[in-house]
């Protein structure tokens, strides 16, 4: 029998019944938490994009209680910034008390940001795919999500973000004009069938009105 994770707040029940966190800078099973620093090296002039992501890893890192470090300034000025990275990163080593320090690029953004949830995660399997990247089924683990509170009830919230996820992945799994009308209008007949029988089933017309909203945005 595989273990099973649960998410709720972030932590699960690994193999031998002992605790563990579930998400992405620790892993470990044991009992003892294994600690972190993040570093990121973004000088001020690409602020413009790399902003984001930096104050996306300084709310994570707050949240979870690791020391978040963004270098503003590349120490070496006649190399490439790669290698100013490696010697920031001697420099941080020698001063800090974390068990591991990660380094996380500027401009490292996953996942698509036009997604709010739901579909984000299927359009990068696919981009990994086009590049030749082989995806993995991981059937060892099963993982049981213990949220999904809007999902049985018809909640707009859910219904809108599913359906837009749904409308957006058929603009951009495809490049092509024809191949993205095609798709389009597969979702679409998809979409509206999904909205009848979920209307049906809560015996309201919220996955109507989501379908509306999700396709005028």
């Amino acid at each position: 029998m595989p273990p099973t994770y649960r998410n709720h707040e972030d932590r699960g029940r690994a193999a031998r019944g002992r605790r563990t966190r579930l998400h992405v800078l620790s892993t470990s099973v044991s009992e003892t938490q294994i600690s972190f620093d993040v570093a990121m090296l973004a000088t001020p002039h690409i602020d413009g994009y790399a902003g984001a992501t930096r104050a996306n890893w300084q709310a994570y890192c707050d949240r979870h209680g690791y020391e978040f470090t963004c270098w503003r300034e590349a120490v070496l000025e006649d190399m490439h910034l790669i290698w100013s990275k490696i010697e920031l990163m001697r420099r941080h080593m020698r001063e800090m008390t974390a068990d591991w320090l990660v380094v996380v690029d500027a401009d490292g953004r996953l996942f698509d940001e036009d997604f709010f949830m739901y579909g984000e995660d299927v359009l990068l399997t696919w981009k990994a795919r086009q590049r030749g990247f082989e995806v993995v089924c991981a059937d060892a683990v099963t993982v049981e999500h213990e949220g999904s509170a809007s999902a049985p009830h018809g909640d707009y919230f859910y219904e809108y973000h599913v359906t837009r996820g749904h409308w957006i992945l058929g603009r951009k799994l495809y490049g092509d004009l024809w191949d993205r009308a095609s798709t389009r209008l597969c979702r679409y007949v998809y979409l509206v069938i999904r909205a009848v029988l979920r209307s049906l089933r809560f015996r309201n017309i919220v996955a109507f009105r989501a379908l509306r909203m999700a396709i005028r945005s």
